[in-house]
């Protein structure tokens, strides 16, 4: 038995008493998708504009919009030969995915790194994050079209040399590893999302604080680019995050959080080169995208 309140109203909910399908948050997450759709562009800036801060070096500012908001924008982080020297790679990597999508097998590895449609060799992201070389996985299922790039300065020396030292910088790393020395950058990914059409809903990474950046390597300027869309203040204390977690304890996955303030999702277009500091203890999701976008994104995990 579970009791919260949601709008004022008292609530006592019984673990046994709650019929709920999949089928539903499905339906509860494509009409918060269908109202994003219809608002005007200036209520998207409106909503963008509460998250940004334009200088990395403001630590007050960054700190406190994080705090108060789960998220902060900072545009034009990354230098524009740095957003060069990745597309050089990125064409590279492209190259090399689209030349095994076409030899019609499942796995194939090198010296340098592994290929693979789903987890054909490895899965789990522990598996991946740890694997000695860099992993190209080509996601099958509802995420095809997806593609993840595990380590990618392993194998590309643009990344390591330009991409890696921007998330070692001490501005950067003072607000994704405050309270530890041991706390620090370990994998360095690279997510390829061309077309992706479904999305999983709105969830949480865990029901607790985990700070996570990545950065924008193409713009992102429209809904159909798929970009990642953050509620904002999801993860603090409320109505909205118990009764989440209550339902999410109704189903497979656990961290489900569908049910949304509308007015709080915050959609993240931005231009190439903007850093995203996101607590992915909040809800968050990617927009699902139109047949002929793409959106490419590197991300730091912190450990």
């Amino acid at each position: 038995m579970a009791n919260f309140s949601l709008l004022g109203l008292n609530i006592t909910a019984r673990r046994e008493a709650i019929p709920l399908e999949l089928a539903d948050i499905d339906a509860v997450n494509e009409e918060a998708l269908d109202y994003i759709r219809n608002l005007p562009q200036p209520e998207l800036e409106s909503r963008l504009s509460t998250v940004i801060q334009h200088y990395i070096s403001d630590t007050a500012a960054i700190t406190r919009t994080l705090e108060t908001h789960g998220i902060v924008i900072i545009p034009d982080f990354l230098a524009p030969e740095k957003i060069l020297a990745a597309e050089t790679a990125m064409t590279e990597a492209r190259t090399m995915i689209r030349d095994f999508q076409e030899s019609g097998e499942s796995v194939y590895e090198s010296d340098g790194f592994l290929i693979q449609k789903g987890g054909a060799k490895v899965a789990g992201y522990k598996v991946l994050a740890n694997y000695p070389k860099t992993v190209i996985q080509i996601r099958q299922g509802q995420d095809k079209g997806m593609v993840d790039i595990f380590n990618i300065d392993h194998l590309f020396p643009e990344f390591r040399d330009q991409i890696r030292p921007t998330y070692e910088s001490g501005e950067l790393a003072r607000f994704m590893s405050p309270t530890s020395a041991e706390f620090g950058p370990k994998n360095l990914n690279l997510y390829l999302n061309s077309a992706v059409q479904k999305t999983r809903g709105f969830h949480v990474d865990a029901y607790k604080k985990q700070l996570k950046s990545f950065i924008y390597l193409t713009d992102v300027s429209c809904l159909d680019d798929g970009p990642y869309t953050y509620v904002r203040g999801s993860h603090i204390g409320s109505s909205f995050r118990r009764v989440n977690k209550v339902l999410s304890g109704h189903l497979p996955n656990k961290t489900e959080f569908p049910v949304v303030p509308l007015r709080d999702i915050i959609p993240v277009l931005a231009s190439k080169g903007s850093l995203v500091i996101s607590d992915q203890g909040g809800a968050h999701r990617g927009f699902p995208q139109g047949k002929d976008n793409q959106r490419i994104v590197s991300v730091m995990n912190y450990a």
